[in-house]
């Protein structure tokens, strides 16, 4: 009963009325409002004057409590997962892409970048990576573009930023070194293909989960790759009787292509048997 008579008399001064039972009690509080507390203006004296404020109908009510508690956590691990959530930025597509485009802009420059070409006659060691940026015509850089940043795409996802790019270099060298091995000796190699075929292959095998999205996304991307790969073999065993030409009068090395999908696949497999890194306690 006295409790509910300070409160009453508190209301009071909350509303305009200044009882000097309620003033009395009200020195050193706050007021409690809605769940918040609020400073109240400074009292004359320089000290500050708090109100407190009580239902006298219902009491405190222990379910509204806990159902307010469960929301703000619930919104503070939202908050938090939305906050920590890192999404792939793409640098390393990005930079393999403006890598091609940089070189085939100097070449239209009147640069001379045939040295970074790969001769087959008389190969430089350094040539087996810089001939994966090469491109003769715009025809031949657009269509490796575009599967690259397609396919980078995928894989940067998965295996970041050193992951597509150790699959780009790791395919298009090994697609080089086919073409060395397996082509004529007065050919010239250049062109990203290799690479991207590499790119093709492993963007596959990295999706391979037991979650339903991944095994989907895999499935996908696998019937496309296996076309690919089908259309490459039988290319290569000259089942349509005359050898496919590219803008420019240029010869398509399938076996570059089919060497690069082989690289991709041996990279994965050699990765999968690396031991896991060890756990933080």
């Amino acid at each position: 009963p006295a409790r509910r008579r300070a409160c009453r008399g508190h209301s009071a001064l909350l509303s305009g009325g200044l009882p000097g039972r309620g003033k009395a009690r009200t020195q050193g509080r706050e007021v409690l409002h809605r769940g918040r507390s609020k400073p109240a203006p400074s009292s004359p004296q320089g000290k500050r004057t708090r109100f407190c404020i009580r239902s006298t109908n219902s009491g405190f009510n222990p379910a509204n409590y806990g159902i307010n508690y469960a929301i703000n956590k619930a919104a503070e691990v939202v908050d938090g997962a939305l906050k920590s959530k890192k999404r792939t930025s793409y640098n390393g597509t990005f930079a393999l892409v403006l890598a091609n485009l940089v070189v085939f802009a100097a070449g239209q420059l009147k640069f001379n970048i045939q040295p970074l070409m790969l001769y087959h006659m008389k190969p430089q060691w350094y040539q087996f990576l810089t001939s994966i940026f090469c491109h003769a015509t715009w025809q031949h850089l657009s269509s490796n573009l575009f599967f690259l940043y397609i396919f980078g795409k995928l894989v940067e996802e998965e295996e970041g930023v050193v992951g597509v790019v150790t699959t780009y270099l790791v395919c298009g060298i090994g697609g080089a070194i086919a073409s060395l091995l397996l082509s004529s000796k007065h050919a010239i190699s250049l062109g990203a293909s290799g690479a991207v075929f590499g790119l093709f292959a492993v963007s596959v095998l990295v999706k391979l989960s037991f979650n339903p999205k991944k095994l989907i996304e895999s499935a996908i991307l696998g019937q496309f790759v296996y076309q690919q790969v089908a259309n490459e073999v039988k290319m290569q065993a000259g089942r349509f009787g005359t050898k496919q030409v590219m803008a420019g009068g240029s010869q398509v090395s399938h076996v570059a292509h089919l060497a690069g999908a082989l690289a991709g696949v041996i990279l994965i497999l050699l990765i999968s048997r690396l031991p896991a890194a060890p756990s933080r306690s």
